[in-house]
């Protein structure tokens, strides 16, 4: 929307011109609004649908184990990290997708091999958790 406004009209009356300026933008932001959430719901249909496509297509290309690292915090700053072993890439993007879909805070979801794997196990048992806001508190 290209907003003009007439110079005298602005000197004679600089306060109507104030108000003629703002109820312009006001106007503009309202029929902005509405298109820039088609947008945005537009794009996430299109992620959506590749991401089907991606499932679809993943287990038929590799049917070989998966092996993931994952990290995150909570809204209450316990953090964990956690190993996961899945039988093909599709159940691992699934899972993926959930993780991130149920997010509190920070996260990380890597993808590793086999030594990577098993080296996490072997440090951990397979899973680690650590509660930042509870060792401030002293417990």
């Amino acid at each position: 929307m290209k907003l003009t406004l007439d110079p005298v009209a602005v000197a004679q009356a600089p306060e109507s011109a104030a108000k003629v300026l703002a109820t312009t933008i006001a106007r503009a932001y309202a029929q902005d609004v509405p298109r820039l959430v088609d947008r945005i719901q537009a794009l996430e249909e299109e992620v959506a649908r590749h991401r089907r496509a991606m499932f679809e297509n993943a287990g038929e290309v590799e049917r070989e184990k998966v092996y993931v690292l994952a990290w995150g915090r909570d809204c209450d700053q316990c953090e964990f990290s956690a190993a996961h072993e899945f039988d093909d890439m599709t159940s691992a993007l699934l899972a993926e997708e959930s993780f991130h879909r149920d997010a509190e805070g920070p996260q990380a979801w890597s993808y590793v091999d086999a030594v990577t794997y098993n080296e996490f196990i072997g440090a951990t048992g397979g899973s680690a958790w650590r509660d930042h806001a509870a060792e401030q508190m002293g417990y």
